[in-house]
């Protein structure tokens, strides 16, 4: 066989080769997120909940707060890292209650004024907090069965490709798209877009490990040099809390 015609073969041969891996990375994002979505689940944090309310006194308009009832008193987002039911949030999304309902969707939130219902939700507890660093450890009550706990990093390196995947608003498990920018005084920094509901959702890399745990979004004031960047959890600071809370 004549040199040309090895080449030939060989280039015809790899031809379709060369589409399967392209079509293989084209995909693997989506693949990747497929995958991710039944570890991550929206925290709401339950107990008593009161609503600041103009009212009318002898002395004039004053500020009183009102009982509103015993319920689920916002959201934010977390990630299984355990087949026994552990979970990592941001320690602020389960401020001032050590109750907490897990679901895995946005559904309607069921509210009862004398009794809390959980129909088709999950009940956790809260066994760790680190507030310093916005970390927090829960436990589910009666974890499920078939649930799909991610690795997490031991460290993680400028321009790292990264995804987030949490409940922004009333929104279910949106997707949002980065790199790791850089670290300052120990938080993370990256581009990500994220938003109220967002804060605790896993912050991943392109094997799904989880590298963080979304934070905040850094606004115009008081640095208005770094806007459109998001903070994320110290990677090491969740490793610490997982060490010394792990068999609660």
């Amino acid at each position: 066989m004549k040199p040309w015609q090895k080449v030939l073969i060989f280039t015809l041969l790899n031809i379709p080769c060369f589409y399967a891996l392209r079509e293989y990375y084209d995909t693997r994002q989506v693949r990747l997120v497929s995958a991710l979505l039944p570890s991550v689940v929206k925290v709401s944090p339950v107990g008593h909940r009161w609503m600041e309310q103009l009212v009318m006194t002898p002395e004039g308009l004053d500020i009183q707060k009102v009982y509103m009832g015993f319920g689920v008193m916002g959201h934010g987002s977390g990630v299984f890292i355990d087949k026994k039911g552990l979970i990592v949030t941001c320690a602020h999304v389960v401020e001032g209650t050590p109750l907490v309902e897990i679901s895995f969707t946005s559904d309607k939130e069921k509210l009862s004024p004398k009794r809390y219902r959980t129909e088709g939700k999950l009940l956790a507890y809260v066994v760790g907090r680190d507030l310093a660093n916005d970390v927090a450890l829960l436990r589910v009550v009666n974890p499920l069965k078939g649930i799909r706990p991610v690795k997490v990093a031991k460290s993680v390196r400028k321009g790292t490709p990264v995804l987030t995947i949490g409940f922004p608003g009333p929104f279910n498990k949106y997707v949002t798209a980065g790199v790791i920018s850089g670290s300052l005084n120990g938080a993370i920094f990256s581009d990500l877009v994220i938003a109220p509901g967002n804060s605790g959702g896993g912050v991943f890399d392109i094997n799904g490990t989880l590298l963080g745990l979304a934070r905040a979004m850094t606004g115009p004031y008081p640095i208005p040099t770094y806007q459109g960047f998001s903070v994320l959890s110290a990677l090491d600071k969740i490793n610490d809390l997982m060490e010394k809370y792990r068999g609660f």
